[in-house]
């Protein structure tokens, strides 16, 4: 159990085994793909998709990880005292006027009373319902999984799955379902509309993602995208404003509450996770030039997707509270699809092998940063 629990010792020289695999087989069905005699082609090496195995065990650590965390990790505590209070039955379930979260509850009690009473079981229900829909999205669309499973696990995986496991596990369901607005299809439309209405019920930030997951569609850098950054900047410039009137709009609201740790937290978002977390943004922006009409509409998506993601930091970094801080990850989650894709795409393939490397030493060390910052040592995870 404590090789388990005190994972930092094996997890990311398994990120090295499954990456050292993946790329063999990678070159492997280039090679079975291209011409006769010829060199490897990379491009044909990036279609390469891993097997349902391969993309099983590369993120099963993961949930391994998160069901077996100490219950002093993160709000670990809270879920667990709200798990206890909790009946065995849904007839036996009530709820208050200002309920925020009853689906949630329902979702919880329904565990208990068909699977399991035991809170860890409840836990590895939660890491299984957040980790396989980015599974199931980075084995599709990333041109390197294993690279999008150690960026999720180095950025996000220690505050989402420790921390906020709740939102996180619906903005992890909209990412899986959100490819299916590329369709421009009304039927899909709704079928989206409808998940994102259910999940409100879950976590009420929604409300607030589900409009911008349209917006991004389209073009990279599309006047819609542009029109929400701009709208970003103006209540950066009048962040006191804006604050008072997230506190008028929302009070005796569900969001009540969030609006008062607006009012009632000292600092906003750290700038270095602020400026770590717009690289890909600033990489797009950078290369604007080299992108294409042609590429493919995931990427698309993903770059306004970040730029979305972006703002949000960015105005998260001027305003006092979590709440704002806490909304990029509807949209971040597409980074570790358009990060890979970026560094094959913008950079010469000679020096492609080292902005990878790059790209892991940065991240390494803001996992590292992460685990200082917030205090979490070896067996309190």
């Amino acid at each position: 159990m404590n090789l388990i629990i005190d994972w930092h010792i094996w997890i990311l020289p398994l990120f090295g085994l499954f990456e050292f695999i993946y790329i063999k087989n990678k070159y492997i069905y280039a090679s079975e793909h291209g011409e006769l005699n010829s060199k490897v082609n990379n491009s044909i090496a990036d279609d390469y998709r891993t097997s349902i195995l391969f993309s099983i065990l590369l993120f099963l650590p993961l949930v391994i990880i998160a069901g077996n965390r100490s219950f002093l990790s993160g709000d670990t505590g809270a879920y667990y005292n709200l798990h206890s209070s909790l009946p065995n039955s849904v007839s036996q379930l009530t709820f208050s006027d200002k309920e925020r979260y009853p689906g949630f509850l329902i979702f919880t009690v329904l565990i208990k009373q068909f699977i399991s009473s035991d809170f860890r079981v409840w836990l590895y229900i939660v890491a299984l319902a957040s980790i396989i829909p980015l599974f199931i999205s980075y084995r599709k669309y990333s041109s390197d999984i294993v690279f999008s499973a150690f960026c999720f696990f180095t950025a996000d995986f220690i505050g989402w799955m420790n921390n906020g496991c709740r939102q996180f596990m619906v903005a992890a369901i909209l990412f899986a379902l959100a490819p299916m607005l590329l369709e421009k299809k009304l039927s899909k439309y709704f079928i989206f509309i409808i998940f994102g209405l259910f999940f409100y019920f879950f976590h009420v930030s929604i409300l607030v993602a589900l409009p911008l997951f349209f917006v991004a569609l389209g073009k990279p850098f599309n006047k819609k995208t542009i029109i929400f950054i701009f709208l970003i900047i103006i209540a950066i410039v009048f962040v006191n404003q804006f604050s008072g009137l997230i506190t008028d709009t929302l009070e005796n609201t569900s969001y009540e509450k969030s609006s008062s740790e607006i009012a009632n937290t000292n600092a906003g978002t750290n700038i270095i996770r602020v400026l770590f977390f717009s690289v890909p943004t600033i990489m797009a922006i950078i290369n604007k030039k080299k992108i294409t009409d042609d590429i493919p509409p995931i990427i698309a998506y993903s770059i306004n997707m970040s730029m979305i993601g972006s703002a949000f930091y960015f105005l998260s970094a001027f305003m006092n509270g979590i709440t704002i801080g806490r909304m990029p990850i509807y949209f971040t989650l597409f980074n570790y699809i358009l990060i890979p894709w970026e560094i094959r795409n913008f950079f010469k393939r000679n020096n492609q092998k080292l902005i990878f490397i790059v790209f892991i030493i940065v991240y390494f060390l803001f996992y590292a940063f992460q685990m200082w910052t917030w205090d979490i040592g070896f067996n309190n995870v």
